[in-house]
């Protein structure tokens, strides 16, 4: 999961999005039901999130979340609770368990899960142990319900840390992991690649992957297989060799493939958090295209036998809150023609919680973003609320794993959460406008309103504002618009409907007004 503490970053314009190539867009949005409160993570009153950063779902009624995650903090492990597995067994999570840590263990992360089969699952992460203040890996092990710990042993020649961070199985004691181990300075650590491999129930010594050589810090981040010879890395960083952005590394016949730099486009950065791959011969890697502080627009990069395209923006819906930035945090495939990713928005507004999205991937074609409004922790609002992980079972629903956090401090109080998406939903007709404003004048009224905060599965086109009585109209993409012909001293009201390929929404009517020189503020009797 991104780093979404510091996301928040100054909400600029991003003029540059239309000149973006979007893929082509299927009509209907995911939906959201079954929505459920987690476990919370053991002993987060130490100071951390309530973040699940990884599920998976070995069968349609049994799924697997595992946490706190710690994929930015490779080196040093900071304490955001004790490791912590549930699992939900017929839409009801259960007890949460402790994961073991190694003899003398301080601190630990979960980053990954994998279950090949029900009670049968594998956790990777990183721990600290008594002797050493920085990570080594960790892998956890499910057999029949009962979980053991063990480690991986790090590359020949690094300096003694490191910490998993994605794991894929073939089945039951068969597995690829990757993580990230650490070269330090006095005053650093950065990390470089590496995978490790087990078979029938043994771990190999971790390998190292190309860094292109140069100078690099690269994060790892993310890797799907077709089988244990053949699997796709990627990560995110810098090489003085290769420069910027997202890095993979592809592996055929059991033989990984140099470091190679996604396609960017000019002026942006393309940073991936997650890649699945619906097929042997193609790949998807989701994230964000990045401008600095113009923020960041949700993308997503297909491969086809090991070629990258050019990431392509998923365009932002016309909901509420207005989005002006967001990101995929997780991707996952059901067959070869669907596969589901989630993420947030960033609200434009600092009184509306960001919100928690969801895209499909079928048949080739991207949906429109389905966004999902949880804006609360208990009855408090929630600052931000977004999707850390989603898992697949079948072709007709997937599970996403969340949070809510009262406050962009790293300290506040958080709360997880699941939800159930339908990839593709029926499409109806909008919701109305949440609310219309309006502030007359002698001759016109300029009117603004809030967008709906259910599009119905398509995305909204326009707006219509009618003036009642006269209807004298606008129609507009935008949010407000300026309506003339009106005479001084009469009454009206305006009505406002939002546009689908669906069809219009009921109407949203603002308070009464007058067309007056003196009435510049709207009369809120209604």
């Amino acid at each position: 999961m991104p780093q979404r503490l510091t996301i928040r970053v100054a909400i600029v314009s991003l003029i540059v999005l239309g000149t973006l190539l979007l893929p082509v867009i299927a009509e209907a949005e995911p939906g959201f039901t079954a929505t459920r409160t987690m476990p919370p993570i053991l002993d987060a009153s130490r100071g951390g999130l309530d973040l699940y950063g990884a599920v998976s779902c070995p069968s349609p009624s049994t799924c697997t979340a595992v946490g706190p995650s710690s994929l930015f903090s490779f080196g040093l492990l900071q304490h955001r609770g004790a490791p912590t597995v549930v699992t939900e067994t017929n839409g009801t999570w259960g007890r949460r368990t402790a994961l073991p840590i190694p003899g003398g263990g301080q601190r630990s992360a979960v980053n990954g899960i994998e279950c090949a089969m029900v009670g049968n699952c594998v956790a990777v992460g990183g721990y600290t142990d008594v002797f050493s203040k920085y990570a080594l890996p960790l892998v956890e092990t499910e057999a029949s319900g009962v979980w053991t710990e063990s480690t991986v042993a790090l590359p020949t020649g690094n300096l003694g840390s490191g910490q998993l961070v994605s794991v894929w199985c073939a089945s039951i004691g068969n597995c690829v992991a990757l993580g990230a181990y650490s070269y330090s300075t006095s005053s650093s650590v950065a990390p470089l690649p590496m995978v490790a491999v087990e078979k029938s129930g043994t771990w190999g010594q971790a390998v190292s992957l190309s860094d292109g050589g140069g100078t690099s810090v690269i994060i790892p981040t993310s890797l799907s297989c077709s089988d244990l010879a053949d699997c796709t890395a990627i990560a995110y960083g810098n090489s003085t060799a290769l420069g910027a952005g997202t890095f993979s590394w592809r592996e055929s016949a059991g033989t990984w493939s140099g470091v190679a730099l996604l396609p960017q486009r000019p002026g942006f950065q393309f940073i991936s958090y997650s890649i699945a791959c619906p097929s042997a011969s193609t790949c998807m890697a989701v994230g964000g295209l990045t401008k600095g502080a113009g923020g960041d627009i949700p993308a997503v990069a297909t491969a086809s036998s090991g070629s990258w395209s050019l990431p392509r923006r998923l365009a932002l819906p016309r909901l509420s809150p207005i989005p002006t930035q967001a990101l995929f945090t997780s991707v996952a495939c059901a067959s070869s023609t669907l596969c589901e990713t989630v993420g947030f928005i960033v609200s434009s507004s600092s009184r509306i919680a960001d919100v928690p999205v969801a895209a499909t991937w079928n048949g080739g074609a991207w949906s429109s973003l389905g966004t999902f409004h949880r804006s609360t922790v208990g009855a408090r609002p929630a600052a931000q609320s977004l999707f850390d992980a989603v898992a697949c079972p079948s072709t007709t629903e997937c599970l996403a794993v969340g949070d809510d956090q009262l406050s962009a401090d790293p300290g506040s109080p958080s709360s997880a959460f699941s939800t159930w998406l339908t990839p593709t939903r029926a499409v109806s007709t909008p919701a109305p406008p949440l609310a219309v404003d309006v502030h007359p004048a002698s001759r016109f009224v300029d009117v603004a309103w809030a967008p709906p905060g259910n599009d119905g599965g398509s995305p909204v086109t326009s707006f219509t504002a009618t003036v009642v009585p006269g209807g004298e109209q606008c129609r507009t993409a935008r949010f407000r618009c300026r309506i003339g012909g009106l005479r001084e001293g009469r009454r009206y009201r305006v009505f406002v409907r939002d546009t689908t390929l669906a069809g219009s929404s009921p109407a949203k009517a603002s308070p009464t007004f007058s067309a007056t020189v003196t009435s510049l503020v709207a009369r809120r009797a209604r």
